[in-house]
């Protein structure tokens, strides 16, 4: 007959053994001091290998200074983010600091001290927690989904603390917990490989699942290491001997062991490192039972893929979890793994691969962490960008998912579109569309300066663009138009180009004429010579569209757009982006180039983010001012590029050998992004209900269009 006998449940005080708060220290039962550090994070993905070095040596510089143990606590959490559209994690480290002496408050603040200015030299900040965010965190970690703050005032009027952060119940079965309504499973990582790199344990820190992560750290005395170590070198040289008498081949399992044992004594008794004990404990918080088990398959099989084993820890759930939070410092059922400080400094914890800019979009994911790389391009040095990839590789696709999104964040998007192909944008988003047909309502008269500006103090830029309307200018011609244009603009409010040509055929300056004549009685008169229009800005995107016309027209007439347009977004400014696609064609005049990169040197003043499009950074190297726009770009995105383009990439990016062979062999939409000397290796994602609007793809296109008729 089966026992009807129901679980243990176990109230929470007799869990708990916080007897008291002295300032910000943690006093539990015989005088266990507990103080809690908060510790900022790093991402050393991208740093170059110089960078990384010098931080893992410097950490490991820490680990030897250490005379006593302590524990790292990572906390890991997902979370439902709306405006990323996909789950982002939340990472928190802390540092616990045990003493078990009356004494303990000033050398435990001594010892948080110490860790402070040697995480300094690390770039890492460190804190001390205070009263409130100390409960806060034991009340967070025993009571997974509860959202309950705990303030001045809670702590006032509560006789015990145990009571304002325990749980309301726990239930121990062999193999989890079950505190409220959640669960928990605590695993131990039972078997390491035999040799470990920078990326240790990092695919357990990049996790996507709610877990508690504790580090548990001890030094070694070096003198009881080294006879510890002696034990163990000549029990294995026993069994080599053994092994050899009977002519018998020695096994790894003996050989490779006692080589590593013989250099770890060498190195200890030059003093050139210390042993320590690592410990970790993983413990992983659910909702549901399936959800938990899933969560430790997931969890083994992927540590498994690198050589580790995860074994979920049966019949000491309870002392372990107790052991991985700042609740006591009875740690006797750890079981320790050694490792020399180099070898455990490339276990460095305080690892982040993610960016998350508070007013950014999201971009995608780091391929190398998985993390989410969320970047607001307006809290940069500046806002401008440029995208560089192959015809096919998804840059269009980028800038239009960039667009949305900022769209949806209230920015203003204005696109000069060469190839028709953000159209499709326009009719989900309310905006206008600007065609060659109708450019006679855009005004693309040059002399053109509007009410609020002085022609006179701009006679250098507009005399700027009549030379990369004609194709150059002599010197003595740049010397007859400014004369003419001064007394042009005296005698008239708005002239346009036939007021030019007028005065210019009076003077006799007729080379200059006949380079003026299609614009003003020519076949293209109808855009280049009109009075001022009403074209403006207010809808929230505008597409000027120029399919139809030639390359050399479209980069004359992307110039005087941009010409028209920067007047009105300089006498109002606000977050815009202006997106210039195919922008080579501007890049071929050096004059033409040289305004471009004046528009973009005085767009952080206003406000305004260009986004320059190219399928070939080499067109942006053929002159100074071209290759000064790279330079005011504090964005800067690289798609896959072709096998001709990667050494000037490689030198001009800083590139190093597995950017460089990614850039070659990258899927469509997989990004190497780069800002602030920052490198992030990105797949890019859209939503469900972004895709179809972005898609350059014809078969996706034309199935759109059959499911809209």
């Amino acid at each position: 007959m089966k026992s009807s006998k129901k679980p243990v449940i176990l109230e929470s005080k007799y869990q708990l053994k916080l007897l008291n708060i002295q300032k910000d220290i943690l006093v539990f039962n015989n005088y266990e001091n507990i103080l809690i550090l908060s510790c900022s994070s790093i991402n050393l993905t991208l740093m170059n290998e110089s960078t990384q070095a010098h931080i893992l040596k410097s950490y490991e510089d820490f680990l030897n200074s250490l005379e006593e143990p302590l524990e790292i606590f990572i906390q890991i959490r997902l979370k439902d983010n709306p405006s990323h559209l996909i789950e982002s994690i939340s990472k928190q480290f802390y540092i616990i600091l045990r003493k078990n002496l009356k004494t303990a408050t000033s050398n435990l603040h001594q010892q948080a001290q110490t860790i402070i200015a040697y995480f300094k030299r690390l770039n890492l900040k460190v804190d001390i927690l205070n009263l409130k965010q100390s409960l806060q965190l034991l009340y967070d970690q025993l009571n997974f989904k509860e959202d309950f703050k705990i303030t001045s005032t809670n702590i006032k009027n509560r006789l015990a603390y145990n009571h304002l952060i325990s749980y309301k119940s726990l239930i121990e079965k062999p193999s989890y917990l079950r505190a409220n309504h959640s669960f928990y499973q605590v695993y131990t990582i039972t078997s390491y490989p035999l040799e470990t790199d920078f990326n240790f344990l990092d695919e357990l820190i990049n996790i996507q699942s709610n877990l508690n992560i504790s580090y548990h750290i001890k030094p070694f005395d070096n003198n009881l290491a080294l006879s510890k170590l002696n034990r163990k070198i000549a029990e294995l040289q026993s069994s080599e001997y053994q092994a050899v008498k009977k002519g018998q081949i020695v096994s790894p399992q003996i050989s490779d062991p006692l080589n590593s044992a013989l250099e770890l004594r060498g190195k200890l008794s030059r003093s050139q490192t210390r042993l320590f004990g690592l410990q970790i404990t993983v413990v992983s918080l659910s909702q549901t039972r399936d959800q938990m088990m899933k969560t430790f398959n997931d969890l083994k099989a992927l540590l498994r893929s690198q050589l580790f084993n995860l074994e979920i820890a049966s019949y000491e759930q309870l002392p372990l979890f107790e052991a991985s939070l700042p609740l006591s410092s009875n740690l006797k059922h750890l079981t320790w793994r050694n490792f020399d400080s180099q070898s455990l400094s490339l276990s460095f914890p305080f690892k982040d691969g993610q960016i998350l800019h508070k007013k950014g979009i999201l971009y995608g994911r780091n391929k190398l962490s998985n993390a989410l790389v969320v970047i607001d391009r307006f809290s940069l040095p500046n806002a401008n960008s440029v995208i560089f990839a192959q015809s096919g590789a998804g840059k269009s696709y980028l800038m239009k998912l960039e667009i949305i999104r900022y769209l949806d964040k209230g920015v203003k998007i204005i696109v000069l579109d060469p190839e028709a192909e953000y159209l499709n944008l326009v009719k989900n988003y309310n905006g206008q569309i600007i065609n060659l047909k109708d450019l006679k309502n855009l005004n693309l008269n040059p002399l053109y300066v509007g009410d609020n500006i002085d022609p006179i103090n701009n006679l250098s830029e507009i005399i700027n663009l009549i030379e990369i309307m004609v194709g150059g200018l002599k010197q003595d011609q740049i010397h007859i138009l400014d004369k003419i244009l001064i007394h042009l603009y005296k005698t008239r409010k708005n002239p346009t180009l036939k007021d030019l040509y007028k005065l210019l055929k009076d003077s006799s300056e007729n080379s200059l004429c006949q380079k003026l004549y299609k614009f003003c009685y020519g076949s293209q008169a109808h855009i280049f010579d009109q009075q001022a229009s009403s074209f403006n800005l207010e809808h929230q995107l505008t597409v000027i569209s120029l399919p139809q016309a030639d390359s050399d027209l479209k980069a004359l007439m992307m110039i005087l757009i941009i010409n028209h347009l920067q007047k009105q977004i300089f006498n109002d400014p606000l977050p815009r982006i202006l997106v210039i696609d195919e922008a080579w064609l501007l890049l071929q005049d050096n004059k033409a180039s040289s305004f471009i990169e004046q528009l973009v040197r005085r767009a952080r003043k206003y406000y305004l983010g260009v986004s320059l499009i190219s399928q070939q950074a080499t067109d942006f190297y053929i002159n100074n001012q071209a290759s000064a726009l790279i330079t005011q770009a504090s964005l800067k995105i690289l798609l896959r590029q072709d096998s001709t383009q990667l050494k000037m990439l490689s030198q001009e990016f800083s590139l190093n050998d597995y950017e460089t062979k990614f850039l070659l062999s990258s899927s469509i939409g997989e990004a190497l992004i780069i800002y602030d000397k920052q490198h992030v290796i990105t797949q890019i994602i859209a939503h469900k209900n972004e895709h179809p609007l972005i898609t350059t793809n014809p078969q996706e296109l034309y199935l759109n269009e059959k499911n809209n008729d």
